[in-house]
């Protein structure tokens, strides 16, 4: 196999790995960093992806486990939130 041969060069010219990264010109970090102080930005993003988890969980719980509301809650409420906290 010859180095390099799995990656196409020719497709973006590498411009789309620099997108992944915060370097796009209108992202959101970029604006929320700006505007907002550190803490503020940071819980900003990181309060939809916990809510998007919980959601999900509660869900799960609810229609594949079969589980009453009040114990779908609390598995949402510790799976998602456990692991953003440090």
């Amino acid at each position: 196999m010859v180095p390099g041969g799995s990656f196409a060069h020719a497709i973006a010219g590498g411009v789309d790995a620099n997108l992944l990264y915060g370097a796009q010109p209108l992202g959101l970090e970029r604006q929320l960093f700006a505007l907002l102080p550190a803490w503020v930005a940071v819980a900003l993003q990181k309060l939809p992806v916990l809510s998007l988890g919980a959601w999900g969980a509660y869900l799960v719980a609810r229609r594949m486990g079969g589980a009453g509301r009040g114990t779908a809650l609390a598995l949402a409420m510790c799976s998602p939130w456990r692991t953003a906290i440090p």
